[in-house]
């Protein structure tokens, strides 16, 4: 199934009537000016080179797209969004795989500016998440519980204004990271610029430059006592 350029209606009908397991791909630019985009089905939703859902200017303030499920964001731009967690993207359960996508600009006030995670397991891949802003925690990426594989991820220029976790704020969760760029992230008033893990989290990362991050205690990684790292 195919969708061209649109408001993003056609995208919601799309999802609400193709059969769980399907495909739905995406080609140009789509103004959402109304409703984010809510998957509740297993399914896939891929851009055809690249397909930029854009929450900028919308009536309604709302993050781009929400997903229950076990679903595959592919080959998209997510920006514009704003919401209460998950700016650009919020998961609830299931296993998602985020590849090759492009998150930037969206704003989350208590976690998550670009994605809140509650997904049993995240990968994602490929992905650039930046300049998303979240007012507390997590201004690139806000996770709670669940395991987050990342490869080859750019996170760069995101911000947790008022807590931790400037590029990732992780709480209970397991995170394995390989070949990933963490820079010039910032919690200009708490801990952890870069990464910051607390009850019970922990993150592995191997060939990862994570440097260059901003904030008064820990810039670049922060553990509390709960938590762990293991950097190669």
């Amino acid at each position: 199934m195919l969708i061209t350029n649109s408001d993003g209606t056609a995208i919601q009908n799309a999802v609400d009537h193709i059969q769980s397991g399907g495909t739905i791909s995406l080609s140009g630019d789509f103004k959402l000016m109304k409703d984010s985009i809510n998957i509740k089905k297993n399914l896939t939703l891929r851009g055809i080179g690249n397909a930029v859902l854009d929450r900028s200017g919308a009536t309604k303030k709302d993050r781009v797209i929400r997903c229950q499920g076990n679903i595959t964001l592919e080959n998209l731009t997510l920006t514009g969004g704003y919401s209460t967690n998950g700016g650009g993207v919020k998961l609830d359960g299931g296993t998602v795989r985020i590849i090759s996508c492009d998150i930037h600009g969206n704003t989350g006030i208590f976690g998550g500016g670009g994605i809140h995670s509650q997904a049993d397991t995240l990968e994602l891949a490929g992905c650039d998440i930046s300049e998303n802003v979240s007012m507390v925690a997590g201004g690139g990426i806000s996770a709670v519980g669940g395991t987050i594989t990342m490869s080859g991820c750019n996170l760069t220029g995101n911000e947790a204004q008022n807590s931790y976790g400037g590029a990732v704020g992780a709480l209970r969760s397991t995170i394995t990271m390989n070949d990933c760029k963490i820079t010039a992230n910032s919690a200009p008033k708490a801990q952890g610029g870069g990464i910051a893990l607390v009850s019970s989290a922990s993150v592995t990362a191997t060939s990862c430059d994570i440097s260059g991050n901003i904030a008064p205690e820990s810039p670049d990684i922060y553990i509390d006592g709960s938590s762990s790292t293991d950097i190669q």
